[in-house]
């Protein structure tokens, strides 16, 4: 499991570790259920780069960036303890290779049935889905919680952007009034 996050937190990206293994388990070099572990691991570690980009948006203290660096870490919980209340459990374990090894048989009956499936579980399912929850009221009264010394800072600089807006106009008006008596003198 561990050597599936390093690679994907390295990377970046679950599809390529991913990639990698699928070919050699098809070989029959590994057993599916040996390559579990990894594939475990390798999501996880898709969720360090959500846990990157929330740093970075965070890092300024922004309540928008605040939330996200909560979500991601709800999100990681959420795996983490996805992993270990159920990958210990061997029917559980099973379950997930029997559904993969089912969806492999259904796939290789033939082409039609390869783009019917696509179709529907990357196109229909997911426009399904939205069009039916388009009307739901999803997480309309969260505020995120902004520290007191976020909210100074954003007070400050509020302060200093309405001060700079003043000089701003106070220069635009010098460069009118320039431009004023250069036009007088043109004429």
């Amino acid at each position: 499991m561990l050597f599936g996050f390093l690679i994907t937190t390295a990377v970046q990206s679950s599809s390529i570790t991913t990639s990698v293994v699928i070919p050699i388990i098809a070989l029959g070099v590994v057993v599916a259920i040996q390559a579990l572990p990894y594939f475990l691991g390798a999501n996880v570690g898709t969720s360090t780069t959500a846990l990157i980009a929330a740093m970075s948006l965070a890092s300024d203290g922004s309540p928008d960036g605040i939330a996200s660096l909560n979500v991601t870490f709800v999100h990681m919980v959420l795996e983490f303890f996805a992993i270990a209340l159920l990958f210990p459990i061997r029917k559980v374990r099973n379950m997930f290779i029997w559904l993969a090894e089912k969806g492999a048989d259904i796939l290789t009956r033939g082409r039609v049935t390869a783009i019917v499936y696509v179709a529907i579980i990357f196109y229909l399912l997911p426009f399904g889905v939205v069009m039916l929850t388009q009307d739901w009221q999803v997480a309309t009264d969260y505020e995120p919680v902004v520290p007191p010394e976020v909210e100074q800072l954003e007070a400050e600089e509020a302060e200093a952007v309405e001060d700079n807006g003043d000089a701003t106009d106070i220069l635009e008006e010098a460069d009118t009034e320039t431009d004023n008596g250069d036009n007088n003198n043109d004429g």
